[in-house]
């Protein structure tokens, strides 16, 4: 049975050298609807290609996480792979073509992750944050986070927090696959009494 030690957050990519994606082609989806909880991979055209930042001319590695400021999540055949084993559902895989800096496919190894599974995993009464003004049922900044897991799926694996859509979480057993698996890129930290203003990685 799942404790609420046995939750982690799950961050973008944050390496120094990574390639980082700053847009979402025009001819898909908004990112903040990848957000939503709803499928939409059929709303995106057949080829979807995401290119490397012009921004950071020297950020050119990929990983298995790839670093976005998009708020969403993009991640390997081999994260995916780790991912079908325990049998995560409520998520789609959205094929991508990423490109270089001079627009060359940098690989075509890639998905845009559609997490549509959210859970009551914040614990309102323990944590510390600030309400968000336009949406009254999400919160916009956390200070500290506490969980609960009274009415939170025991089974959910993958999954957003149904306070904050951009806040993801991933248990345990599959972060020490993850790390068992070698894959590269993956930045998470101690859901319970995580500090946000403390950015100090676990993994």
């Amino acid at each position: 049975m799942k404790t609420i030690d046995d939750y982690w957050v799950w961050l973008a990519c944050s390496e120094k050298d990574s390639a980082l994606i700053k847009k979402i082609p025009d001819d898909c989806p908004e990112s903040w609807e990848l957000l939503e909880g709803d499928p939409i991979a059929e709303q995106f055209p057949e080829t979807v290609r995401l290119k490397f930042s012009p921004s950071y001319p020297d950020n050119i590695r990929l990983y298995d996480f790839v670093d976005n400021t998009k708020l969403v999540r993009i991640v390997s055949k081999r994260v995916r792979a780790i991912f079908d084993q325990f049998s995560i559902d409520q998520v789609e895989y959205i094929p991508v073509e990423i490109m270089d800096h001079q627009g060359n496919l940098a690989s075509n190894n890639y998905f845009l992750m559609n997490v549509m599974n959210t859970q009551p995993i914040i614990d309102m009464k323990r944590s510390k944050y600030e309400m968000c003004m336009i949406e009254e049922d999400q919160i916009s900044d956390f200070d500290e986070i506490r969980l609960t897991t009274e009415q939170a799926d025991k089974d959910a694996r993958i999954f957003r927090s149904d306070r904050q859509a951009s806040l993801y979480f991933m248990t345990d057993d599959v972060v020490q696959a993850i790390k068992a698996a070698g894959l590269t890129g993956l930045k998470v930290v101690k859901a319970e009494g995580w500090d946000t203003n403390t950015l100090s990685f676990d993994y």
